[in-house]
């Protein structure tokens, strides 16, 4: 058996019908940006986040730079990021000219709260918090910096820390939409959830190239951000099936865990503050490399999130990171795809197995 990737195919089949009425009535209004379909993918995030206001863009990277720039933040500014993730968590922030300062992750993969105050300095202008494989950080521990925080729960859109969801932790949350995110979409977007209006017309303007709501001055930085009304009826796909979808997710998690408790293989068990919504499935191994590849071998497209560290490009200040050492010496990703069927998931546990008792 051969394990596809990523069942785009059999998520095509199940929204075709759908996707292509909406997409005929999106294509067939007179504006093409930023329009009717972008306002109502903005009004499903509000619902489904239980939030005042959302701001759809292009990616969630750029959802991080709208909420950097609309904090006020700018070049030369420090700022406290994981080195450890998709590039897009920490790239936005130094294209913006901020100066990264990276801090360790725990053994759940996210920043470890406890080390914060250590790579805290005087010139250290505001936290990245950025919940990963379905975990949040531990918000109180941000918190008590003083510092600014902005949130990123791209990997943990609809996950609860200490009973309270995510999104509604911060004043201005970056999301987004993905082929592999909670959100499964054919490509990638991203948004901006708001709590404070006074930052409505910041976000505006920054994925407006920085042009005024009025269109008459440059307020402030900005980007081409202006989302797409075709784009924008796949996001509301995504939002519309999003229950169904994550339920499955759910599914597929507890087959694993119950497949390999029984054999000893250890996952991935989210720490006591938060809940674990499996956008990534981490199994620990001694050599994720090695095991990586026998498994794709076997026709398993287990992955190796993620194969570099920020700080060991030169691009970035370095340093030693136990955590991140760890994670990248022994953390193996499983495919976690909503569309698998139960046979395949038994398949990619009965081959992890197999190379494990080979090595």
């Amino acid at each position: 058996m051969i394990i596809q990737d990523c069942n785009t195919n059999r998520m095509y089949e199940e929204v075709a019908t759908q996707y292509h009425a909406y997409l005929e009535d999106a294509l067939t209004r007179p504006k093409t940006f930023d329009g009717y379909y972008c306002r109502l993918v903005e009004e499903e995030l509000c619902k489904a986040f239980n939030v005042e206001n959302a701001a759809l863009t292009t990616s969630g990277s750029l959802a991080l730079s709208q909420i950097a720039l609309a904090k006020g933040l700018k070049a030369g500014d420090e700022i406290i990021v994981t080195p450890y993730a998709c590039g897009g968590v920490f790239m936005p922030f130094a294209a913006l000219g901020l100066k990264l300062k990276f801090c360790d992750i725990n053994e759940y993969g996210v920043i470890d709260g406890d080390k914060l105050a250590s790579v805290i300095t005087e010139d250290t202008k505001a936290i990245v918090s950025t919940g990963m494989w379905g975990i949040t950080t531990d918000f109180d521990k941000f918190k008590d910096t003083g510092l600014p925080i902005i949130s990123d729960i791209c990997q943990c859109m609809f996950g609860h820390y200490k009973n309270t969801p995510v999104a509604q932790l911060n004043d201005l949350t970056a999301i987004s939409f993905g082929r592999r995110k909670e959100l499964p979409t054919f490509g990638t977007y991203g948004a901006v959830l708001c709590e404070d209006e006074r930052y409505l017309d910041a976000l505006e303007a920054t994925k407006f190239n920085g042009m005024s709501k009025k269109g008459t001055y440059y307020e402030y930085l900005g980007f081409n951000g202006e989302p797409s009304e075709d784009k924008a009826v796949s996001c509301l796909i995504a939002l519309r099936y999003r229950n169904a979808w994550n339920r499955r997710r759910h599914e597929i998690a507890e087959m694993y865990n119950e497949l390999l408790s029984h054999n000893g293989i250890r996952y991935l068990t989210p720490p006591n503050y938060s809940d674990i919504n499996y956008q990534k499935y981490i199994v620990f191994v001694d050599d994720r490399n090695k095991t990586r590849k026998a498994l794709n071998e076997l026709g398993v497209p287990a992955k190796d999130y993620y194969p570099l560290s920020a700080h060991q490009s030169d691009l970035f200040e370095g340093g030693t990171f136990v955590g991140v050492e760890q994670f990248m010496q022994n953390a193996l990703c499983l495919p976690i795809d909503p569309w698998y069927y139960d046979e395949e998931i038994r398949f990619i546990v009965d081959s992890l197995l197999q190379v494990l008792s080979n090595e």
